[in-house]
């Protein structure tokens, strides 16, 4: 009905971190305008609810489970100012 719209989220983050020494290569995190940041361990990274992303696939050295690089994803919640879910549609398109 909304296209996916979640109305109430207000900010989304990221909390990234990984093994040491590092066991894995790649693994960007890319936004829809093609700019990537490196999410380096222990770094907390927030986004807007409406900014679109994806993490680029990482190759890690020893294939175990736990020498990739890990996160731990939220979003804080509230009421929605007056306009924004209008706003918000047309800016997804």
């Amino acid at each position: 009905e909304n296209g996916g719209l979640d109305e109430s989220c207000r900010l989304g983050f990221t909390y990234f971190l990984h093994s040491s020494p590092v066991m894995f290569t790649e693994g960007l995190v890319e936004f829809h305008d093609g700019s990537t940041i490196d999410p380096k361990h222990n770094r907390l990274v927030f986004t807007h609810p409406l900014q679109r992303r994806r993490v680029q696939k990482t190759n890690c050295y020893s294939g175990e489970l736990l020498h990739g690089r890990w996160s731990i994803c939220g979003r804080l919640h509230g009421p929605a100012p007056e306009g924004y879910t209008e706003l918000a549609k047309r800016l997804l398109g």
